[in-house]
């Protein structure tokens, strides 16, 4: 429905009456009863449904809830809802609404962003034949959240469809008074440009080439710190499983800053920051693993989907509930505390070696083609009968190539650095399919095996661990026969001019 107010706003308490006074050649109905309405806006935490140009907001008006997805310029789908907060997109009612947001929000939870409480009185205006053509609505407002704090009376001019000419008057007619403001922003725009942008923090780096390499591996380690501390809040509450990957990646690119840059800060200060890194990681790893399981449980389609396999994911949450009882105990414990001071430490500290006065378009080229040596001498070695751990370690080779690609992603052409990615991606997404299949099927046997031996399972949840069992050696196998094929493309003689020609074409 596209929005045809128009909206003004005034100073002070703005009574129905002096509005009614403006509009004193009008014909005008009696006004009506004031009413409270409470407005909150949602999104996710990274601000998925803001980036797309939409709001979703839940209004609530004597008892009764209304979720709206607007552009900006009209409502796009509404529903019904209850009084409790909408969390995740699934658990909303089916309908366009629901179909509109579910993709873009994936797994991401609704986090209220701000609310706005206003009391509303609507005053109808009549045509000669007494018959209602528009209603001006006149609306004070505080904010509950982000501030508590009164907002200027709003005045809206509502055009019944087929009237707009008549609110176009109207409106006229109160824009001549010097005390009404045209307000263009609704108050979706109003509030949420008090909330600000997402506070998430991204690797997106601004790194000069001439920049000496100690100063500059030292913000890429302050900024992994505020990734980290902006996802634990969220992980701690166990929000969604977005927040414990976010985190769990700030971690693993911090533990290769170290590795494979380190020797531009001080050594002492390193060392032991990157042992309390690993202890950290290990930390996320039970619950990220069950996560994987749980979410390839809830997939919808395949024997992941087999109702036989209920009893499998009920152990699996109740398994997934004590393994992050563990991690946020370990979060909040005085050993993380002392990791993220140390983070902190390191990042601040100045290092005064010949490393680090490298400039580090320097250090990153030469860095991340040694990186690329590795890969691709990994990847040439391995053939139709190496065995898994193989595949395994040239996973990791990759992931360190990628993050210094990514770590030091401004040095280089946008363009160019997307399509090296995009083919290292490629790359890593095989192996990742490969070894997840792998991880996945030991541990489903594991699991199956703890399970007979209990006697507690029926035997058709049996007979489905095995068909998902069947299911993930097959995707590993398709891993594994597509594996050549994408490691020759990315090791392609052009792809890695290409990837070199970026690193030099960025020295100072």
């Amino acid at each position: 429905m596209p929005n045809l107010d128009h909206r003004f706003q005034i100073d002070g308490p703005g009574p129905s009456g002096e509005v009614r006074a403006l509009l004193g050649s009008d014909r005008l109905g009696p006004a009506g009863a004031a009413v409270e309405v409470r407005r909150t806006w949602y999104d996710s935490f990274d601000g998925r449904l803001r980036s797309e140009g939409l709001t979703l907001c839940r209004e609530a008006t004597a008892g009764r809830h209304v979720l709206v997805l607007s552009d900006g310029t009209a409502r796009l789908a509404e529903t019904e809802a209850g009084a409790e907060d909408p969390s995740r997109a699934g658990l909303l009612p089916s309908g366009p609404l629901r179909q509109r947001i579910a993709p873009l929000l994936e797994d991401r939870v609704l986090l209220p962003l701000a609310e706005l409480v206003s009391r509303e009185r609507a005053t109808p205006v009549l045509n000669r034949d007494e018959k209602t053509v528009a209603r001006v609505i006149v609306e004070s407002r505080r904010t509950v959240r982000p501030r508590r704090q009164p907002l200027p009376t709003a005045v809206t001019v509502r055009p019944l469809r087929g009237y707009e000419k008549e609110g176009e008057r109207i409106a006229a007619v109160l824009s001549a008074d010097g005390r009404l403001r045209p307000c263009p922003a609704g108050p979706a725009e109003e509030v949420l440009a008090a909330v600000g942008p997402p506070p998430v923090p991204t690797l997106d780096l601004e790194l000069e080439p001439g920049l000496p390499s100690g100063a500059a591996v030292r913000a890429v380690l302050a900024r992994l710190l505020d990734i980290f501390e902006a996802n634990l809040d969220g992980t701690i509450r166990d929000l969604d499983s977005e927040f414990l990957h976010d985190l769990r990646v700030s971690v693993r690119r911090a533990r290769s800053v170290l590795k494979l840059v380190g020797d531009a800060l001080d050594e002492a200060t390193r060392t032991g920051l990157a042992a309390e890194l690993k202890w950290l990681g290990d930390l996320t790893t039970p619950t990220r693993d069950l996560d994987v399981y749980l979410a390839d449980l809830r997939a919808d389609e395949g024997p992941a989907a087999h109702a036989h396999l209920e009893p499998f994911r009920r152990i699996l949450a109740e398994r997934r509930a004590g393994a992050q009882t563990d991690l946020t105990r370990g979060l909040r414990s005085r050993r993380t505390k002392a990791i993220r001071a140390a983070w902190r430490e390191v990042a601040a500290q100045s290092a005064e070696g010949s490393v680090a006065r490298i400039p580090v378009a320097h250090l990153a080229a030469e860095r991340t083609a040694k990186a690329l040596r590795r890969v691709s001498r990994q990847g040439r070695s391995i053939g139709p009968g190496s065995p898994p751990d193989d595949l395994h370690d040239l996973r990791k080779r990759g992931k360190e190539l990628r993050y210094l690609l990514e770590i030091f992603a401004s040095l280089y052409p946008k363009d160019t650095h997307k399509a090296v990615v995009g083919e290292l991606k490629k790359l890593q997404d095989c192996l990742g399919q490969y070894q997840d299949g792998q991880v996945q099927a030991e541990g489903l046997a594991h699991f199956a095996g703890e399970l007979v031996a209990s006697g507690s399972i029926p035997a058709e949840t049996i007979l489905a661990m095995g068909a998902l069992a069947a299911e993930l050696d097959r995707r590993q196998a398709d891993a594994r026969a597509r594996f050549a094929t994408v490691f020759t493309r990315f090791d392609d003689a052009s792809n890695r001019r290409r990837l070199l020609s970026m690193l030099e074409g960025a020295k100072p």
